[in-house]
Order: C-alpha cells, then structure tokens, then sequence
C-alpha cells in the first residue's frame, strides 16, 4: 500500500528533512517512502541521537523533522526533549513525532513542548504507510496532524472524498455544537492557532471569506463561524442525526482530558 494521495502537498517545493531515529532499518524505509512523493531535489539527512539531531537541525536548518521518542543511544534524553531544544533555536521547523507509543500522555509532552504557533504532528509507526503524505502535508501547511488513533475522529460515515478534508469536518463539528478554539484546541490535541488554520481552510471551502480576506465586501457582514455551519447545513455535509451521534464521541474526548464540559 503506497500513501494516501488525497492531499495538496507541493511536490515541486524542495525540501530539507531531518530523520532521526535510532533504527537504521526504518530511517532507510522512511526516506525511500518520502521519496514516493516528495520534490527530487529534496535533500534527506538521518540522525540515530536525540542529542546529536538537535545539533544537526540548529546547523542544518531543516524545513522537517521526523524524530522518534525512545532512543537506545540515550535512555536519558526523550525525542520530546529533543524536539523542545530544536524548537528553541528554530521556532518554525516543523517535526513530526513518529513513535510505536499510543499513549496520549507523549500528546500532552508534546503539546507542552511546542512554542507558540509551532507546526507539528504525531503519527505512530503502524500507520506511517497510510498517513504519512497527508500527515506532512498538514503540518508543513500548519494545520498539524495527530494520528487517528490518538486523536478524536469526527468522520461521518458514507460521506463523500473530497467534500472535506477530516481535519475540517472535525472543527466543522465543534463549532456547529458551539464550541471555542481553546476548546477544540483541547479535545483534538491541537494549538489554538492550528485550528484557526482548519477554520480557514474550511471557510475556503465554502467559499466564505475570514477576516483575513480583507479584500472582500462581506467581511463583518456575518458571523464565518455560523455561516460554515448553515452551509454544511443546507449542503447536507452536516444532519441533526449526524450531531448527536458525535455527542458521546466528543463528550468522551473531553472526559478523557480532563475537561469539565457538558455538551
């Protein structure tokens, strides 16, 4: 099974990559998988130190960063850890944890981890096969990516490819049931600012503009939030049906972290 094409990855940007992981076998088995996809002229460099590959992207300077979370080169020193100290010295570097562990306490180290406005994502290693082109595409375009396993995933049944994307029919979701960016932010493991990206792109969608469409008569006219749902609406993307069989979903998420909400 090759990666998901429903993307819109540029594959004409050349870019500069990162991988570090301490298993020779997978570093070789990601590059020739980001090969299916990438640029050519993408240049692909490897790190089996947590340590070592902070030193490697501060002098590099990559666009990307795979790293794993265990290393048995260093027991003592986490690729969360490692991620903080590029984070530090290159606060726009995206990286993608990409780690066996479905635990989502290593979301939360994550979270904690990432600077304002950082770009990021969690893929587990299962799934790199399936998701890893959409998985870069989304964090390199700032809206992140968390694997479906970890993360709340608001998919309606039957719907159809290319409507939207899953990232924006779960803010569509949250929203339609009143719910705050700091709020989805919590419940999909997300920055604020991340799901502002998924809001936007959900806004061009439909074809209505945000307040960053600053060109556009309408802007203020009406509310961008109400307007994607009543859109959704009358399109039929989005049923009273389809909400409240989301409910114990989404209410199960917020139990999950620790949030006193009632939906």
């Amino acid at each position: 099974m090759s990666p998901t094409d429903s993307t819109n990855l540029n594959t004409d940007r050349s870019l500069s990559i990162l991988i570090a992981d301490d298993t020779e076998y997978f570093r070789n088995w990601l590059r020739g998988e980001l090969k299916r996809f990438i640029s050519a002229d993408s240049e692909i460099r490897e790190s089996d130190d947590p340590k070592e590959s902070i030193s490697k992207a501060i002098s590099q300077k990559p666009d990307l960063v795979f790293m794993d979370i265990d290393f048995k080169t260093d027991r003592t020193f986490s690729g969360i850890q490692a991620a903080s100290e590029i984070w530090k010295s290159l606060p726009d570097v995206a990286v993608i944890i990409v780690s066996s562990y479905d635990d989502q306490i290593y979301l939360k180290q994550l979270l904690d981890a990432a600077p304002e406005g950082a770009s990021y994502g969690y893929l587990l290693k299962d799934n790199v096969v399936r998701d890893l082109k959409r998985a870069v595409s989304l964090v390199l375009s700032g809206e992140g990516y968390i694997d479906p396993q970890l993360s709340l995933r608001l998919t309606k049944a039957g719907r159809k490819t290319g409507e939207l994307t899953d990232g924006q029919y779960e803010v569509l979701v949250c929203i339609a049931l009143g719910l705050s960016d700091k709020t989805i932010a919590k419940l999909l493991y997300l920055r604020e600012q991340s799901v502002q990206a998924r809001l936007r792109s959900l806004y061009r969608s439909f074809g209505i503009p945000s307040k960053s469409s600053d060109s556009s008569p309408d802007v203020g006219l009406f509310s961008s939030r109400c307007r994607a749902v009543w859109t959704a609406i009358k399109t039929g993307l989005l049923t009273e049906a389809e909400l409240l069989r989301m409910i114990p979903q989404i209410q199960e998420q917020a139990n999950r972290a620790n949030m006193k909400i009632k939906i």
